[in-house]
């Protein structure tokens, strides 16, 4: 099967797109700096220069794909520029799944972040709960925004499954995606001081295996929106 991934140079994709190769699929994956792709080598990955944000790159590298994976995002602490998270986020987002809808394929799975859910301040947190708090960051906000929009089409007939992922960690490159990771390195190191909160909080981390199992299994099983 041939399946297209955003954000495959990126710490969860990169590691889902190597999954798929290795269970016997055709990845098809754009990236914006090749130098980000050397590293991520297997034979039946194939590399599309493209941009969320360029259709018709996104139109060249879903030809003949029957599922796509959509995990680029902006994830970042702040904006670089005002309007990035927007940009990004929710217009890319926008762009992938309508052109997966115009190339036919009806079969997406959607990176979102457990964030969109909120704090658990009274116990468990479900994509059921409704916060009493705003998103706290804009990313959040940006990410919530998307998935308002991805329910819309899903109720359209599209579809389209959200996965949330919480704080994830691994072997990897150590970057904004893997921050856990590099703050574990810094604490052995003993570069790393700080104690969040009052030491009595307790916060979800997820192994990046897990996560991309996790992702290929929403895929296969689960419900649309």
């Amino acid at each position: 099967m041939k399946i297209f991934v955003t954000g495959a140079t990126g710490f969860i994709g990169s590691n889902l797109a190597i999954a798929l190769a290795k269970y016997g699929n055709i990845v098809h994956a754009i990236y914006r700096s090749k130098n980000k792709t050397e590293n991520i080598l297997h034979e039946d990955i194939k590399w599309f220069p493209g941009d969320i944000l360029d259709t018709e790159s996104l139109k060249t590298a879903m030809q003949g794909c029957e599922q796509v994976y959509h995990m680029a995002a902006y994830a970042a602490a702040s904006e670089t520029t005002p309007g990035d998270f927007t940009k990004f986020n929710v217009q890319g987002t926008i762009n992938v799944i309508d052109m997966a809808g115009q190339m036919g394929i009806n079969n997406i799975t959607f990176t979102s972040t457990a964030g969109v859910l909120g704090p658990s301040l009274n116990g468990q947190v479900t994509e059921k709960s409704v916060s009493p708090l705003p998103h706290f960051t804009g990313y959040e906000r940006s990410k919530a925004e998307a998935e308002r929009i991805i329910k819309d089409r899903v109720k359209k007939g599209m579809r389209i499954v959200i996965v949330c992922p919480t704080r994830v960690f691994g072997p990897g490159a150590l970057n904004e995606s893997n921050s856990v990771t590099k703050i574990i390195k810094q604490y052995i190191n003993g570069k790393w001081h700080i104690l969040p909160g009052n030491g009595e909080s307790t916060g979800n981390y997820v192994f990046i295996d897990d996560v991309v199992n996790g992702h290929i299994l929403a895929m296969q099983k689960g419900k649309a929106g």
